[in-house]
């Protein structure tokens, strides 16, 4: 394997190692995307803090209509037997009693429309608590695919890493000057392979005694256009 060949392969594995570390990246953005999920949640809590809310305002009604509901009966059987003799005082506790009757059914008409409103809230409680499964599910099943993924990427970076360290202590230093050099002006492309007797960067025909140099050089040849150094994979 001449210098070229070295060169090019370590570039191809520099290249492998930043496309899987963008992937890995990928992956952690979506392991750590649960922003849908956290509004489902959020609305699904909210929904049911309302729905608590409602229950307790619709328990203290019928609990306020029982307490109505037995005063007016007190009153009643003391009209009815007689234990009141005074007329006035006979006259205001009738009125007492429409009075109580009236607020009881105003608490009757507002405690049928609470629990109306109670028993859709609990439809949309349930409903949210059947999306919210499935949705949890769902991330579930797609957090262990993407942690799958995310653990193979770092077994086969692992393997880059290495194979990119026995190369670069395998080159001559000034060669790893001049490829990392060229790395940083030509977009990360130091090397390019001869196809079709032009490089394989900038698509410029090479002259056949270049292209002869480079199959024969143990030296590094550059592209005449580009300045790339030139490899032949054979």
């Amino acid at each position: 394997m001449n210098r070229a060949t070295q060169l090019l392969m370590l570039q191809k594995v520099e290249l492998e190692i930043q496309d899987k570390m963008r992937l890995l990246r990928q992956v952690h953005r979506a392991l750590n995307n649960t922003e849908e999920l956290e509004a489902l949640r959020q609305q699904y809590n909210g929904v049911q803090n309302d729905l608590k809310k409602l229950e307790s305002l619709q328990r203290e009604m019928e609990l306020e209509l029982e307490g109505i509901s037995q005063r007016i009966e007190e009153h009643e059987q003391e009209l009815y037997s007689g234990a009141i003799r005074n007329p006035k005082e006979l006259a205001a506790r009738q009125k007492e009693v429409e009075a109580l009757k009236r607020r009881r059914d105003r608490l009757d008409e507002r405690l049928i429309a609470s629990l109306e409103t109670t028993e859709k809230f609990r439809e949309k409680v349930n409903s949210l608590r059947e999306r919210l499964q499935e949705a949890e599910a769902k991330w579930e099943a797609q957090r262990g695919k993407w942690e799958e993924i995310e653990r193979k990427l770092k077994r086969y970076l692992v393997y880059l890493r290495h194979q990119r360290d026995e190369l670069r202590q395998s080159i001559p230093p000034a060669d790893l000057s001049l490829y990392e050099d060229l790395v940083r002006l030509k977009g990360g492309i130091a090397v390019a392979e001869l196809k079709d007797g032009a490089c394989s960067a900038c698509g410029v025909g090479v002259s056949q005694g270049k292209i002869e140099s480079v199959r024969r050089s143990t030296g590094l040849i550059t592209c005449g256009n580009c300045e790339r150094i030139l490899a032949i994979v054979t």
